[in-house]
């Protein structure tokens, strides 16, 4: 899934378990803590996979998550996203922003 913010752009792609970002170049590794399905609840754990960096801080996240159909509401730090899934893809997601 790739999605772009004016001059950012932001890759998600499935890694095991778990999620690898890419944001403007910086990998982040994306970790699923735990799921509430019935709140619409995710909790992520999300650590800067730099190779310069001696120590690794992971920042831990909230988000929450709603449906219609193939397309996906993702709301973070008051931000949402609209996701859908494109057409014949199993894993490709295409982006539209919903709003600030």
């Amino acid at each position: 899934m790739k999605i772009n913010f004016d001059t950012q752009t932001l890759e998600i792609n499935p890694s095991g378990e778990n999620y690898i970002a890419v944001l403007d170049g910086k990998k982040i590794l994306v970790e699923i803590v735990r799921v509430d399905a019935a709140q619409g609840r995710m909790d992520l754990r999300f650590t800067e996979l730099s190779e310069s960096a001696p120590v690794r801080e992971s920042v831990s996240k909230s988000v929450y998550v709603s449906s219609d159909m193939a397309k996906r509401w993702v709301t973070i730090n008051g931000h949402t996203l609209m996701l859908t899934k494109t057409s014949g893809a199993k894993q490709g997601v295409r982006h539209d922003h919903a709003g600030d």
